[in-house]
């Protein structure tokens, strides 16, 4: 997956994203002013490789000009989610605010899915 800001252009925007991992929390701490990326696995390969963390997320930082992969920090539990939940592999067509509640909205869609939850069941 990938995440570009491609507007505003602006000094300050992080370089672009890329992870083999679902985003799921885009934004910028106010404490440190770094840009993060909150994703999840997609197969329980990724989630071994990650060390099979108690939750079922990562979470990247732009540091120097490039995306730090490290453990989620216990500070962004309980955030909902600001990115698509239901990517598909042609790629997302545009959204609007509308449809992206439509999305978030769907019973099928796993609570992990929909924001930071403090406790998960693996199915791996």
């Amino acid at each position: 997956m990938t995440v570009e800001i491609m507007a505003p252009a602006h000094p300050e925007n992080p370089g672009p994203w890329s992870a083999k991992f679902v985003p799921l929390v885009f934004d910028r701490d106010p404490e440190t002013k770094e840009w993060f990326m909150v994703a999840t696995f997609y197969s329980c390969t990724s989630w071994y490789n990650l060390g099979r963390p108690k939750l079922p997320y990562t979470e990247f930082r732009y540091r120097n000009s490039q995306w730090v992969q490290q453990a989620l920090s216990e500070k962004l539990i309980g955030r909902e989610a600001n990115m698509l939940t239901s990517i598909r592999s042609s790629g997302e067509p545009n959204h609007t605010i509308s449809s992206k509640q439509l999305i978030k909205r769907n019973p099928k869609i796993e609570p992990e899915y929909k924001g930071i939850v403090a406790k998960w069941r693996t199915a791996c």
